[in-house]
């Protein structure tokens, strides 16, 4: 059943076909986080397979697509099952813009020409140089030497390297 609130509609037509292209059926829309889950909901019911199927197929976890679509759902569909559930109902999303919305808010949240001057373009990347890694590598390697020498075994290595910057190890002769 769908939500009044969630402001969806539904669209039973099957494919809609326009000048010998077939576009894909439209299920229904949502604007806000519960109108998504009534559509997921709703694709769900309509392929008419269990919960557990719908696991399978999307490789979560057992029980997991019911904890995320069950009527008071115990998890959310975030970054990690947003892929996984789409896949398994079928269906894929598209951004759509909402012309009502921007009539009613486009001048309260002063959409206009963007500053480029203090926007950040493409991707934050950072480089190491060889002779670096060639340094910290040695130093690395030579603090596991010295530790060896003086008899500290693996699983003392670990406990010492856990939260604690430069581990003092004392010889004991």
């Amino acid at each position: 059943m769908l939500r009044e609130s969630a402001q969806m509609t539904e669209c039973h037509a099957g494919t809609m076909e326009t000048a010998g292209t077939v576009e894909p059926r439209q299920i229904g829309s949502a604007v806000d986080y519960q109108g998504l889950l009534e559509l997921f909901r709703l694709r769900a019911n309509e392929l008419n397979v269990s919960r557990d199927v719908l696991d399978e197929v999307s490789g979560l976890g057992a029980r997991y697509v019911s904890k995320l679509l069950g009527p008071r759902p115990v998890r959310r569909v975030g970054m990690a099952t947003l892929g996984p559930l789409l896949g398994a109902l079928g269906v894929r999303l598209m951004l759509v813009e909402d012309a009502d919305a921007m009539r009613r808010f486009g001048s309260r949240n002063g959409f206009g020409k963007r500053n480029e001057t203090v926007v950040r373009g493409g991707t934050v990347t950072i480089e190491f140089s060889r002779r670096y890694m060639q340094k910290i590598g040695r130093r690395g390697g030579l603090a596991t030497q010295a530790k060896r020498r003086l008899g500290v075994t693996a699983p003392q290595r670990e406990n010492l390297a856990v939260g604690v910057k430069r581990p003092s190890v004392h010889r004991h002769e």
